[in-house]
C-alpha cells in the first residue's frame, strides 16, 4: 500500500484519504463515512437518496441524478436540514447482497437494474449484509 500512497501523493492526492480507506479495510465494515445536511423541498423518508435542492433524486433525468447529496440518514418534514451520508460507510435498515446499488424513483435504493431507465448512476456498493460503501460513479444514458 505504501507504493499506492506515494503514487497518489505525487499526482496530489490527500494521503490521509488512503489512510481512512485502509481503516474501512482493516475493520471489515468500518463505520468512516462523510455526511453534509441538505434543507428539504419535500418531506423525505429515511435511506432514500436526495439531491441538493432536498428533493428525491430519480433516474429519470440526467438533471436529478447530478445533483445527488447521498443517503439520508433519517425522515425529515419539508423545510428542515436532514444529515445525509455522502461519501463512505452508510449502516442500512436492509441487508443488501454484493454488488451496486442503485437509486430509483423516489430516491429508493435499489440493486436491480431496469432498462427502462432513462438514466443510471451507481451510487456505491455492498460492504456488508447492511452496509453500503457510497460512492457515486458516473452517470450512464440508457439506449
Amino acid at each position: 500500500m505504501t507504493t499506492t500512497r506515494q503514487q497518489a501523493h505525487s499526482v496530489g492526492f490527500d494521503v490521509r484519504s488512503f489512510e481512512k480507506l485502509d481503516t474501512a479495510i482493516d475493520d471489515g465494515c468500518s463505520t468512516t463515512s462523510e455526511s453534509i445536511e441538505v434543507l428539504t423541498t419535500v418531506p423525505v423518508l429515511a435511506e432514500r437518496v436526495i439531491t441538493f435542492a432536498g428533493a428525491y433524486a430519480t433516474p429519470a433525468t440526467a438533471a436529478s441524478l447530478r445533483t445527488i447529496a447521498g443517503i439520508t440518514v433519517a425522515a425529515a418534514s419539508s423545510g428542515v436540514l436532514v444529515e445525509v451520508v455522502s461519501k463512505g460507510v452508510y449502516t442500512s435498515l436492509n441487508t443488501w447482497v454484493a454488488g451496486p446499488v442503485y437509486v430509483t424513483t423516489s430516491g429508493v435504493l435499489t440493486q436491480t437494474h431496469s432498462p427502462a431507465w432513462a438514466f443510471v448512476r451507481i451510487i456505491g456498493y455492498q460492504l456488508s449484509a447492511n452496509k453500503i460503501v457510497v460512492d457515486l460513479q458516473p452517470i450512464i444514458q440508457q439506449v
